[in-house]
């Protein structure tokens, strides 16, 4: 965008030096025809004024035959040639407003191609500040996260080596179920022989006492 403006800038540059140019050009034209037109005027209206003295002293001598009008048909032609140069005039003042109006067109152009460019890098600055300050926000927040992954780690690896120190102490410890409920139903019918043979040995109610005291 900066190369951009940087390049509009020198062509705008250019530009306005070269209307400057033709500008003064054109003024100075304009105003060399206009003083073209008024020498004209000002010779050729004399001439007119030297025809009209000479044909007032014709009238006086009525005996000679009056002289030609001086300067009738160098008045005509003076007239085409002031009309012409007043067109050429109009022309060059013509021109020049048509330059001008163009010069101002494209300087507000540029004016405002600056003015959005101005826009623009501000706005885009802001977005590459936000940018920076979160880029800091989540390398901080990376910094954290890594040091709690090294003492979460530190943690596990602790743990694991007191699971493998307790695993010797562990195996062979546990008894599976059917075995211990094979051991637990041969001790209850131990219980039950050994219940047998009291109520068969004992003397008649003293294993009756037995079972109340028991109860």
């Amino acid at each position: 965008m900066a190369k951009s403006q940087s390049e509009a800038t020198a062509l705008r540059n250019e530009e306005h030096a070269n209307f400057e140019k033709l500008a003064a050009d054109l003024q100075m034209a304009s105003e060399a025809v206009d003083d073209a037109i008024d020498a004209l005027k000002e010779y050729y209206g004399s001439l007119l004024q030297t025809s009209s003295t000479l044909a007032q002293t014709s009238t006086a001598k009525q005996s000679q035959k009056a002289p030609p009008v001086l300067g009738s048909a160098k008045s005509d032609s003076a007239g085409g040639i002031v009309s012409i140069l007043e067109t050429i005039g109009e022309e060059f003042r013509k021109s020049l407003k048509t330059a001008g109006a163009e010069e101002r067109e494209a300087q507000h152009a540029f004016d405002t191609m600056v003015q959005e460019n101005k826009e623009s890098k501000a706005s885009k600055d802001a977005e590459i500040a936000g940018s920076k300050s979160e880029i800091k926000s989540l390398s901080v927040a990376i910094h954290n996260f890594e040091g709690d992954k090294k003492m979460a780690t530190k943690e596990l690896t602790s743990v694991e080596e007191y699971v493998a120190k307790l695993k010797p102490q562990c195996e062979g410890r546990t008894v599976p179920y059917a075995e211990r409920k094979a051991k637990r139903d041969a001790e209850i019918q131990g219980l039950k022989d050994a219940l047998a043979i009291l109520e068969a040995d004992s003397p008649a109610g003293a294993f009756s006492f037995l079972q109340v005291r028991r109860h």
